[in-house]
């Protein structure tokens, strides 16, 4: 009954534990949604665990391939930098803007097919 308890399991729980959860629930997401069926392998996932507070960026590795991690994990240091802020939906549009501008930067708009997955985001 205690562990429950979101604030109180947040203590207990190693931040390892949370996080190795968090990374693999992003895994099961990126293979869920299909981000792993687009042709050239371009597909990319920003998850946030709001409970485990983590954020990570997965991408497939058509685009993976091509960047450094360091490039991802600006992406993320934005959208965390903004959450501390109370700012969110600021944090989410810099992430994807960021992702969104190393995807034309190795894959032109219009260089591959369109919408091969939908531009959404998915609260679960």
């Amino acid at each position: 009954m205690a562990l429950s308890l979101p604030s109180l399991r947040f203590r207990i729980v190693p931040r390892e534990a949370r996080h190795n959860y968090a990374h693999a629930e992003a895994m099961r997401q990126f293979f869920a949604q299909g981000i792993d069926k687009t042709e050239h392998r371009t597909g990319v996932l920003i998850f946030v665990s709001a409970s485990e507070r983590y954020v990570e960026v997965v991408a497939d590795a058509g685009i993976n391939d091509k960047v450094s991690s360091d490039v991802w994990a600006e992406a993320v240091h934005a959208l965390v930098v903004a959450i501390k802020g109370g700012r969110s939906a600021d944090g989410f549009v810099a992430a994807v803007t960021r992702c969104g501008a190393v995807l034309a930067e190795h894959f032109p708009p219009g260089a591959l097919k369109r919408d091969e997955l939908p531009d959404k985001l998915l609260e679960i």
